[in-house]
């Protein structure tokens, strides 16, 4: 366990570098997304990508019980800061980047290949 880097660590580090996934394209984020049964979404990526996403393995934990209530797991939206979030002041969010890899294979790697090199630094 000493290798590892804070949570809030590893979420600044991918913020320092998120770079773009293919040369010319900006690095890609959610522009639409709507609840559909169960705890899927569809979500749809600026660079295209879209589809659906089931989130029910998360379901049971106690961060997303509120799901459990239709109205609010109907209430998906991305905010401001282009997460995926629920509720009137964004209550619960989940990083884009993450559905974007649920939703198209990617590895952390791929999507910031930096990311690689930068913990070998910390290790």
């Amino acid at each position: 366990m000493g290798n590892l880097i804070p949570l809030n660590n590893v979420i600044h580090l991918f913020m320092k570098w998120r770079r773009p996934v293919k040369e010319g394209l900006e690095h890609p984020v959610p522009v639409r997304v709507e609840a559909r049964s169960g705890y899927t979404i569809f979500v749809e990526f600026s660079d295209g990508q879209l589809g659906e996403v089931d989130l029910s393995e998360w379901s049971n934990k106690e961060v997303c019980k509120r799901w459990e209530k239709r109205e609010f797991f109907e209430s998906v939206h991305v905010n401001d800061r282009k997460a995926i979030a629920w509720g009137p002041d964004d209550d619960l969010d989940v990083c884009a980047d993450t559905i974007y890899m649920m939703l198209t294979g990617v590895t952390v790697e791929e999507l910031f290949p930096e990311f690689r090199e930068l913990m070998q630094e910390y290790a």
